[in-house]
């Protein structure tokens, strides 16, 4: 997971925001597969983490790939 995290970044640096934001959303979705079963099942601190943080990094990532794609919602500037 860390080397497609590090892509991604990589992605976002280099000029390529939209790619970027859909492999950090897809590894987000894999992270979730793999983190919520083992959450569940054992309820062991590290994985419910793994799943609320693969959760949030998700849907930050793909909203940010939403915004890409549509330019909605505006971002916002402070004057």
């Amino acid at each position: 997971m860390l080397v497609q995290y590090t892509s991604t970044g990589r992605l976002l640096v280099t000029g390529h925001p939209q790619l970027g934001y859909d492999i950090g959303t897809i590894t987000s979705v894999g992270l979730l597969a793999t983190a919520v079963p083992a959450a569940r099942a054992t309820g062991d601190a590290y994985s419910v983490a793994m799943s609320a943080l693969g959760g949030i990094s998700g849907l930050a990532n793909f909203l940010k790939s939403y915004q890409q794609r549509t330019g909605l919602p505006k971002e916002m500037h402070e004057k």
